[in-house]
């Protein structure tokens, strides 16, 4: 039986280059088809009543821990979430036929609340696949807090900055993806020219 000649090595590399071209599709197509998620922060300042007398409650870390709490809780997200029911622009979140109160918990999915390190003041961030969602959430949590902080008249709390909507999403990070798959496709190609120049030997 006569033995085949091996592939040459032009043949191999051509059958490397068009394992990264097709890598390469396959990688760019799943890539910019992932979903983008944006996170839209708003900044608020904290000031208890016994500031002035001692301003080191404000980097109090239970007093931070209590804050984070009240942000989270089913009194400020129903606020919120009743005047996020009425606002034409809330999209991208289900209204299920439950109250307000059950159907608030699901805002806790986007919401993160940071402290701004040494200092009495909170970023609210909220993520949502809609950039302008993500910031009209943020906004409203941000008031709701600040309502009902204010309404129990146990401190002040002002809003530093509204959320605006951002324009680069957070998640997926396309660079950092790019570059991975870039270089598996490479290695991949470099393999299946290898297997292939063998495979006919």
């Amino acid at each position: 039986m006569q033995e085949r000649a091996p592939l040459s090595a032009r043949t191999s590399i051509k059958i490397a280059a068009i394992t990264f071209g097709v890598l390469t599709a396959i990688s760019l197509f799943v890539l910019f088809t992932l979903p983008r998620t944006y996170v839209a922060a708003t900044r608020v300042e904290v000031i208890t009543k016994s500031a002035v007398s001692a301003p080191q409650q404000g980097h109090d870390p239970y007093f931070i821990q209590s804050e984070f709490e009240k942000i989270k809780s089913s009194v400020v997200l129903t606020r919120a979430y009743r005047e996020l029911r009425t606002n034409p622009e809330f999209k991208n979140f289900p209204r299920p036929a439950q109250n307000d109160t059950v159907a608030s918990r699901a805002l806790l999915a986007g919401l993160e609340v940071r402290q701004t390190r040494n200092t009495s003041l909170f970023e609210i961030r909220y993520a949502d696949r809609d950039p302008q969602n993500a910031a009209l959430v943020a906004n409203t949590i941000v008031r709701a807090y600040a309502a009902e902080a204010n309404a129990r008249n146990s401190g002040e709390v002002k809003i530093i900055d509204l959320a605006q909507a951002p324009t680069r999403p957070v998640s997926p990070n396309v660079p950092l993806l790019l570059l991975i798959a870039t270089v598996l496709n490479f290695l991949l190609a470099i393999l299946a020219g290898f297997f292939a120049s063998n495979l006919f030997r």
